[in-house]
């Protein structure tokens, strides 16, 4: 009884270390289900020091109006805090910053949305 008792607290600790694990192909798998028309990512990080992870996401929109490009964002961000697998990963998911910048020909709404949470 011993021996099993010491192997099922070995494979309950390998089971808990796997549990902390992010799955970064769930989450790259959902983005674009999660991503609008007209919308584009320029760049995504992720991050992870000890217990804390971090998701970052840099993109842009272009809609012809300053509004509907802002609305669109919190659209993205409210699809990001309801899906299933980016709730499971991050409590907290913001836009940090929204900003306008001019291409050669339009105006385009650049956006930088920060996922954070922990493995602990």
């Amino acid at each position: 009884m011993a021996l099993n008792a010491v192997y099922n607290e070995k494979i309950g600790t390998i089971n808990s270390i796997l549990n902390k694990r992010v799955y970064l192909t769930e989450l790259i798998d959902a983005l674009p289900r999660l991503v609008l028309d007209n919308m584009y990512l320029d760049r995504i990080e992720f991050t992870k020091k000890e217990n804390e992870i971090s998701f970052i996401i840099l993109g842009n929109i272009y809609l012809g109006d300053r509004n509907k490009e802002v609305e669109a964002v919190n659209s993205f961000l409210n699809n990001l805090k309801d899906s299933p697998v980016f709730k499971k990963y991050f409590p907290l998911i913001t836009i940090t910053s929204i900003d306008q910048i001019q291409s050669e020909t339009r105006t385009i709404t650049n956006f930088y949305i920060s996922c954070e949470g922990n493995t602990g």
